[in-house]
Parts: structure tokens; C-alpha cells; sequence
């Protein structure tokens, strides 16, 4: 049924509450856009993190694979050169002089992906950390995201070690390998164990 208005208050009235109303459904829309916009850039770049992170962790899988086979060779080959030593990093540059041919060539492997793929995969974490742990710190969030945000912290402080460690001792000398921060660094601060898992969680949250 239709109703017509005729008084010219009325009129002006529901003119004024329908514009209202409208502008109020529009902004509505538009924060939720908004909203929904910010969500996922936040989940992409959390999936970037995670992409890293991943990398990183199989890199070092890696490394740690072949500098156990390279131990193991100079164990075998050169245990004079390497008494009392402890630590890849001690053993590999003690046993330098006197590595195989084979043994030049897993040295030269490990010291490659440190310069290179390790190298880049930190970089872009410190990267990644510089853009985004600011606004994860401003964020009201549940017990997990402030148990990442701890994680964070600490890898902020792994790869402030590793590098120091780089710039002040790995790159200008060749007889390094490896630039695992916990083999040179009495108190180094190890990288978060759980963060990859913490990852994971926050984007199925999302």
C-alpha cells in the first residue's frame, strides 16, 4: 500500500533521513572495504614472511647436512689438525690448508649459499621486519599473535647477530663457511624454534 505525503515538513524530513541513512550505507561499505582490503595485504604479507621463513629453515637444514659431511671428513682425513677443537666454524678453518679436493668443494658449496642464498633470505626478513613489526605492535590482538610478536622480537635480535657476525668476520675471510650465529656467539640469540608454526596458525585465523 502507498502512502502519500503531503505535509511539506514530513516531506523535508524523511528527504533528510533517506540522505542520512544513504550516507551512512555508503561509508558503511566503504570501511568494509577497507576493512577486507587491509585483511588481505596483511595476509599477503604474512604469507611473504612465511615463504621466508620457510626458505630460511630449509636452508639451514641444508648447511647443516653438508657441514656435517665436511666434520666427518676431516675427522677421518686431518684429526691432527683438529685436536681439541670444538664448532664447524674452528674445525673447517684449522683444516683449510690441508682440505681434499673433495672437501674444497663442499667448503666452497657451504660458503656460497651463506653469501648468497642465506645472505638474501635475511636481508628480506630485516626488510620484511622493518615495514611491518611496528604496526603488529600497535595491534590488539589474542594470546597467539602476542606470542609472535615475541618471536619476532627475537628474530629481530638473531639476525641483528648474524649480520654483525657477517660484516665483521665471515666476508673478509675466506676460510669461513658457515655463519651459524650460535657457533660463534657464546650468548647469540638463537632463531625463534616456534615461528613458522605461530605462522601458520595466525593465517588460518585469518
Amino acid at each position: 500500500m502507498l502512502i502519500h505525503v503531503t505535509d511539506p515538513g514530513i516531506k523535508t524530513a524523511l528527504t533528510v533521513a533517506g540522505a542520512t541513512l544513504g550516507f551512512f550505507a555508503k561509508t558503511g561499505v566503504e570501511w568494509l572495504k577497507a576493512r577486507a582490503a587491509s585483511r588481505a595485504n596483511s595476509k599477503a604479507s604474512l604469507r611473504k614472511l612465511l615463504a621466508n621463513v620457510d626458505e630460511g629453515r630449509s636452508l639451514y637444514y641444508t648447511q647443516s647436512y653438508l657441514a656435517v659431511q665436511l666434520y666427518k671428513s676431516i675427522s677421518a682425513n686431518h684429526p691432527e689438525t683438529i685436536l681439541g677443537l670444538t664448532g664447524y666454524d674452528h674445525v673447517f678453518r684449522a683444516a683449510y690448508e690441508h682440505f681434499t679436493p673433495d672437501e674444497l668443494e663442499i667448503h666452497a658449496h657451504l660458503r656460497s649459499l651463506t653469501e648468497h642464498s642465506v645472505f638474501r633470505v635475511n636481508d628480506s626478513l630485516r626488510s620484511w621486519l622493518d615495514q611491518n613489526l611496528a604496526e603488529i605492535q600497535r595491534a590488539t590482538s589474542p594470546v597467539s599473535r602476542v606470542q609472535l610478536l615475541e618471536d619476532l622480537r627475537q628474530m629481530r635480535a638473531h639476525l641483528n647477530d648474524w649480520f654483525a657476525q657477517y660484516y665483521a668476520s665471515f666476508q673478509s675471510d675466506p676460510k669461513r663457511a658457515v655463519n651459524f650465529v650460535s657457533s660463534w656467539l657464546i650468548r647469540g640469540t638463537r632463531f625463534p624454534a616456534q615461528l613458522l608454526d605461530r605462522l601458520l596458525h595466525e593465517l588460518h585465523e585469518r
